[in-house]
């Protein structure tokens, strides 16, 4: 399933490169593949997670996520992203926006929550290869999809 776009700056390979960049996001983390999830991020890109925290690499955004406590890393099949939309800025500039659910998260000793959130990811065509540029993670109440207009 591809998200709602506006791609009217793109030719269908875009289009499709961009849609395949959104689903390889969700596929590469539920499955834990770090290295795969991390590679799909420029080699210079910003990550901002729920929790604060702010990476400014790559390979920051690789350690950081791949250093997560195996219990939660256990937990990772749970966790589903939905491309919602993504828009064409420039000729080699888009935005996108997903949300994610992870039912049952647990941390700790704390008990079992839903958790979910909304992703704002800034993609680039690098070298001819779409990569995230940025991304900000927010959390939000479960069932949230996409703000109002």
């Amino acid at each position: 399933m591809s998200a709602e776009h506006d791609d009217s700056n793109f030719d269908q390979s875009d289009v499709d490169a961009i849609n395949a960049l959104l689903r390889r996001t969700g596929e590469f983390f539920t499955q834990g593949d770090m290295e795969s999830w991390s590679g799909l991020f420029a080699e210079k890109a910003d990550f901002i997670s729920w929790g604060g925290l702010w990476w400014t690499s790559r390979a920051a955004i690789h350690q950081g996520h791949d250093a997560i406590d195996t219990a939660i890393a256990a937990q990772l099949p749970a966790y589903r992203f939905e491309p919602l939309k993504w828009e064409a800025l420039a000729p080699t500039v888009a935005l996108a926006h997903g949300r994610w659910d992870w039912p049952d998260f647990r941390e700790g000793d704390a008990p079992a929550e839903d958790r979910a959130g909304l992703l704002t990811l800034t993609l680039l065509r690098i070298a001819g290869i779409w990569k995230i540029r940025a991304a900000q993670n927010s959390r939000t109440a479960v069932g949230v999809r996409q703000l109002p207009t």
